[in-house]
């Protein structure tokens, strides 16, 4: 195996968002439950606030909001509440329909039949814009009403919202409404992101019911591309299910259920931030999932699966993930004190305060807390209806993990704090990779002085997309006349190894 010393020199690029983005708070107030119905106080909103350090539960008086399943919360930079939707609206910050956004979808049920919104976990996700926090990105779904048993449900299309908050006196207001993406017969949920390893990107993934095709799309500065697409592993059996990446997003996990029959599934696949890619699908199969959530520990070691009348916990450092199931909670049986309905476990979440909140299928007001997801067993503490909510509730705010920073070290690690050297040193013994001319506009040379062969060089941008490849195992020369005047990353590997990675001036 080569060893390599590695000299690093590093720069910053003036984004105008946290390098880290360890300080940004815009998942640090949760609204949920239904509007005030006839003046019973059983109806409300409820409000999870994590701005002083710990979880405040309280009741907002003057929010109309309902979410009947969907629902993305959103706060600015600082945990100020700025807007809602439940897939059929956006509320802002003044509890009226935004400047423009009374209306998401024109598909029949929201128009008609759901006054609550969506009746899918998962249904919207809001990203805000690459060095840009004043824009928003809303992804939603939305499924027929022709549609009823669960084996069948699929959303048509995901369409694709912006929102600027400067609009409306700084209430915002949106800027493009529901633009269609992709089209299909694609999950009705599971809407999720993940931060590309340059730490201000973002990855999203949409794919079908039944199916093991991956379309992947990057949302970077200059808005949202679509990468293309991959086949992996075997078809996931796709229904009602939620979808996660792990906190550090070195995995990608779907949870969902078919039907009595088919039961449900759990597939847990590597991830690679700077590609967009997948790999090495782990499937799990149950008899029966009901309508199930998925979260993963602070450390993203521990996996939590909340299924019906269990929770189990898989460890995803383990070399046999499968293997390390354990039962840490079983359903005991009480039901809501206020409605009567069964308490099992459904949607759970990682919240800023580092505890998992699990949350019943049924509309009620009680919450299940994993109090130490770090810690493996039942040392991680589930503690079933540890608080009730001011109101009944059926939702819980989808959320990607926007504090994940930079993958330091990694090729695509070029936007914050790191510029790879014009010289990587190898380690002793292990000579020089040269790679000339530079700047170059039509060929390149590697010149190398090592033992080990070198096989392949690849081509990123700045942001860490790869854009190139080339053999060079026989010649050491490649031709550059397709790349765009620019910089680059190229990274010079052998069969095996990353030999070095440089700066490389295209003009």
């Amino acid at each position: 195996m080569i060893r390599l010393v590695t000299l690093v020199s590093f720069w910053t690029l003036a984004l105008g968002v946290s390098a880290q983005n360890d300080s940004v708070r815009y998942d640090y107030m949760w609204y949920m439950g239904y509007d005030e119905f006839n003046g019973n106080p059983i109806f409300g909103t409820s409000v999870f606030d994590f701005n002083n350090d710990t979880l405040e539960v309280y009741s907002d008086d003057a929010s109309d909001i309902d979410a009947l399943a969907t629902n993305a919360t959103v706060c600015d930079a600082d945990g100020n509440f700025i807007f809602f939707t439940n897939g059929a609206y956006i509320f802002d910050a003044s509890q009226t329909f935004m400047q423009g956004g009374d209306t998401l979808s024109t598909a029949e049920y929201v128009l008609d039949d759901y006054e609550q919104g969506l009746f899918i976990e998962q249904g919207a996700l809001a990203l805000p814009h690459p060095g840009d926090d004043e824009r928003w990105h809303l992804f939603h779904k939305y499924v027929s009403t022709t549609i009823h048993f669960i084996y069948s449900v699929y959303a048509p299309e995901v369409l694709h919202t912006t929102i600027d908050m400067s609009l409306n006196g700084g209430l915002g207001g949106v800027e493009t409404l529901g633009e269609s993406i992709m089209q299909g017969f694609l999950t009705p949920g599971e809407l999720t992101a993940c931060r590309h390893a340059n730490g201000r990107d973002w990855w999203l993934l949409f794919y079908g019911n039944w199916s093991n095709e991956y379309h992947t799309y990057l949302l970077d500065p200059d808005g949202l591309h679509d990468t293309g697409s991959q086949i992996v592993g075997d078809s996931v059996k796709g229904g009602l299910g939620t979808a996660r990446f792990s906190t550090d997003g070195s995995k990608f996990i779907r949870m969902n259920t078919i039907n009595n029959t088919l039961g449900g599934n759990l597939d847990i696949y590597d991830f690679d931030r700077c590609t967009g890619e997948l790999s090495n699908q782990l499937h799990i199969n149950y008899p029966n999932s009901g309508t199930p959530g998925v979260s993963t520990s602070p450390s993203s070691q521990y996996l939590y699966v909340c299924r019906t009348d269990t929770i189990l916990q898989y460890d995803l450092w383990a070399s046999d993930i499968a293997a390390s199931e354990t039962v840490v909670a079983v359903y005991d049986g009480i039901p809501s004190p206020l409605t009567g309905f069964s308490s099992h476990f459904s949607m759970c979440s990682l919240a800023p305060d580092g505890k998992i909140y699990v949350m019943p299928a049924t509309t009620q007001e009680m919450v299940h807390v994993i109090h130490h997801p770090d810690s493996g067993g039942v040392a991680c503490e589930v503690e079933q209806k540890a608080f009730a909510l001011p109101h009944i509730n059926r939702s819980m705010p989808n959320f990607p993990h926007y504090r994940l920073g930079r993958l330091e070290g990694s090729a695509c690690d070029t936007v914050y704090n790191t510029s790879t050297p014009v010289m990587e040193v190898p380690g002793e013994g292990m000579g020089e990779v040269r790679i000339y001319p530079n700047p170059a506009r039509d060929e390149v040379r590697i010149d190398y002085t090592g033992d080990a062969l070198v096989t392949e060089v690849v081509v990123y941008d700045i942001s860490g997309r790869r854009v190139a490849s080339y053999d060079v195992r026989v010649h050491s020369s490649f031709s550059i006349t397709g790349l765009p005047p620019g910089m680059y990353l190229c990274q010079v590997k052998s069969d095996h190894d990353i030999i070095t990675t440089q700066k490389l001036l295209v003009e």
